[in-house]
């Protein structure tokens, strides 16, 4: 009985440590919640976020995880808006940019920057923007270099910004520079139909709105205007109850 006894409490003992040893194994293997960031986010401490953002990435377990380079962008986002002395920080909305590119490039499937959507979209408009308002200007060259950072940040908007990058190829007078970049554009359509824009967002579709009527509105300058009724006229129903946009449509069409 009581050899029994000593060989259970030998088993119990060696599943203890067996356990106990497990434990670091276990704990290293789950990413952190970053809840420090996000009190830091809360606290409005955007520096401070920063900084302890980009201690996890230099992390070699963290590498690939999208997560805390998309609190670097947020925070820095944040301070590009407010202001600040401190120089580290004088490229705040551009560092912003190439962290949340990081970031989207990191989540392969989409899923783990998901509670941080609003954030990406308000980013997005905010890019998209700076381009209209670039274009209004006719300030094409500087609409072009913030056209290429939003091609870092979206899954979506890759026709409809090879559309635009053409046309404001074309604006510029680089006519034979905006063909290539209209060809792929159209490869882009071939490999993917656009079918539905229902998970595109806002900004993706303002993108794309702006890639089809520059260049369908170069296509007319060109007089090449059965190509540009056919390109205006494809993603019209997309569009239909745009109002800028069905007004170049109907100038094209009619």
């Amino acid at each position: 009985m009581k050899a029994k006894t000593r060989i259970m409490k030998n088993s119990i003992l060696n599943i203890v440590m067996l356990i106990g040893a497990l434990v670091p194994f276990l704990a290293a293997a789950q990413p952190p919640d970053f809840n420090d960031l996000k009190i830091l986010f809360a606290d409005r401490n955007y520096e401070k976020l920063v900084k302890q953002a980009e201690k996890y990435t230099n992390k070699e377990d963290l590498a690939k995880n999208p997560v805390p380079y998309l609190w670097m962008s947020r925070g820095l986002y944040e301070i590009s808006l407010s202001g600040t002395d401190n120089a580290n920080f004088k490229n705040a909305y551009k560092d912003a940019t190439s962290f949340l590119g990081k970031a989207i490039s990191k989540d392969k499937d989409g899923t783990q920057l998901a509670d941080h959507r609003e954030f990406i979209d308000t980013f997005q408009i905010s890019l998209a923007r700076r381009i209209v308002d670039d274009i209004s200007i006719k300030d094409y060259a500087k609409a072009g270099v913030s056209l290429m950072n939003y091609s870092k940040v979206t899954r979506n908007a890759d026709a409809g910004a090879k559309y635009l990058d053409g046309a404001l190829k074309f604006m510029k007078g680089d006519k034979g520079g905006a063909n290539p970049i209209w060809l792929k554009a159209n490869e882009v359509i071939a490999k993917k139909p656009i079918t539905s824009m229902d998970d595109w967002s806002d900004a993706d579709k303002l993108i794309f709105k702006l890639g089809i009527m520059y260049t369908s509105e170069c296509y007319v300058k060109a007089k090449k205007l059965d190509k540009a009724k056919a390109l205006i006229s494809a993603y019209y129903k997309f569009y239909e109850e745009d109002q800028e946009y069905k007004t170049r449509h109907d100038e094209i069409v009619k």
